[in-house]
């Protein structure tokens, strides 16, 4: 290989090795972060569900179970919540990971306890059929 092959090769090896380094200082930062003094950032959902059930307000709802989208969404077509100001309608709903979902079918009428969550989203904490 001539010099300017070898040069190239050399300056990709390089860039190379400065990002696996920027990756590995980002990491470390990022994990760093999570733990610096007493605090512990939770990046489970569950830990993140049980935070924000501590501290907002709960309410009731009613409604049809339209469908369950995956183990942590659902479906649901509700009546009014009057303290959250919502008219009936059908939405979906985060489900907090305490939540059995295996005993609920579509077109099961639920009675369930709903916590506004983290980024717009309605998270269910307690459901049972009516």
């Amino acid at each position: 290989k001539n010099n300017n092959e070898l040069n190239s090769e050399t300056k990709i090896m390089t860039n190379n090795s400065a990002i696996s380094a920027i990756k590995t200082t980002l990491i470390l930062i990022a994990a760093t972060a999570t733990t610096m003094g007493n605090n512990t950032f939770a990046t489970d959902a569950s830990k993140q569900s049980v935070a924000v059930a501590q501290k907002a307000p709960v309410h009731h709802g009613q409604g049809t179970l339209n469908h369950i989208k995956n183990e942590r969404i659902v479906d649901i077509t509700h009546g009014p919540i009057e303290p959250l100001g919502m008219p009936g309608m059908r939405m979906n709903f985060k489900v907090a990971k305490g939540v059995d979902l295996s005993a609920f079918n579509a077109g099961d009428k639920v009675d369930f306890n709903v916590i506004e969550g983290d980024a717009g989203w309605y998270v269910i904490i307690k459901m049972k059929k009516i």
